[in-house]
């Protein structure tokens, strides 16, 4: 049976973007052709169409761990036998590290005496990053953050509200990687500390225009997102729970909701949101598409959510990119 639903997933998934996308490229292709930004905007519109109709048909069939593992991933990419059009499309788990515009708290934010402050559970991570990763200095890199999330343009520290110095940078969301690594551009240029590159950010966070509160799918959650919750993990059943350093050879060993199975970790996961997918909660993957036909191309990733089977999120990339 599993065997039947990974066959269908594959090929379903290639037939239908096939199909779709060059019936939409066939049309776009005979119209707008002297208008080329004209064209490009079109043509990307059909495609971001076509990718949500094809992920609503396929994920019908998505209703467990085992099958949605079977979707994520590269496929292999698709074109025409004339050269015409050619697609690549990669998918993976989004609701697998904590949406990074969740972290704040927000205190008397009517008064002069407005507090901005790190939700407490979420401070444990920082402190194992800051720990793990000898940053110089967290509490600078803190406050970055929460003058970006807060909306307002006043400094609640020295050098710490980036939009005063760049009229173009967004303020009160942190929607994307690019936008993040302004801020982590903007810590090393005052701090001097290089060791921010190497904080594998996505192992904890995710970035999004929305502030959508998902589950942290314990299938697919880092090891290092673990860790710095404090939750013992079991390598199987029959032993006991291990203290592993991310540079081991076990914690290269994917985590599962099993090996985390445990009364002294209920409590833990139950704070942070973590479960196992299932289709009646907020689930988010994250798409990139990169598509040209005979006269444009275009690339843009997007966020799908898996329970009301639509895309929630598009980020084009701009055309110098």
């Amino acid at each position: 049976m599993r065997k039947a639903v990974a066959l269908f997933v594959t090929l379903g998934i290639l037939s239908l973007i096939s199909l779709m996308i060059m019936n939409s490229f066939d049309l776009m292709t005979k119209s707008f052709k002297h208008i080329e930004n004209v064209e490009k905007l079109n043509q990307t519109k059909v495609v971001i169409n076509d990718i949500e109709k094809v992920l609503s048909a396929i994920t019908k069939e998505i209703k467990d761990p085992e099958t949605l593992e079977l979707l994520v991933g590269a496929y292999p990419p698709i074109s025409d036998e004339d050269g015409l059009f050619s697609l690549a499309f990669e998918l993976d788990i989004m609701s697998k590290a904590i949406n990074i515009n969740l972290i704040m708290e927000d205190f008397n934010k009517t008064t002069p005496n407005r507090v901005l402050k790190v939700k407490e559970k979420y401070m444990p991570i920082f402190e194992y990053i800051f720990n793990t990763y000898r940053i110089r200095d967290g509490e600078f890199f803190l406050q970055l953050l929460l003058d970006t999330l807060d909306t307002d343009s006043i400094a609640r520290n020295l050098d710490t509200e980036i939009v005063l110095n760049d009229i173009n940078f967004l303020n009160g969301l942190i929607v994307n990687r690019s936008q993040f690594n302004q801020i982590i551009s903007e810590y090393q240029a005052k701090s001097d500390d290089k060791e921010i590159l190497q904080v594998p950010w996505e192992d904890f966070f995710y970035f999004s225009y929305n502030k959508d509160n998902t589950i942290i799918d314990c299938n697919f959650m880092s090891r290092n997102l673990a860790y710095s919750i404090g939750l013992d993990i079991y390598e199987n059943q029959d032993s006991e729970a291990v203290e592993l350093s991310s540079d081991s050879d076990i914690g290269e060993i994917p985590l599962s909701c099993e090996m985390l199975e445990s009364d002294d970790n209920i409590e833990k996961m139950k704070i942070y949101n973590m479960a196992e997918f299932n289709t009646t909660k907020n689930y988010f993957l994250k798409g990139s598409v990169y598509y040209s036909t005979n006269s444009v191309s275009d690339s843009f990733k997007f966020i799908y959510n898996l329970k009301v089977k639509r895309i929630v999120d598009i980020e084009v990339q701009d055309s110098e990119d």
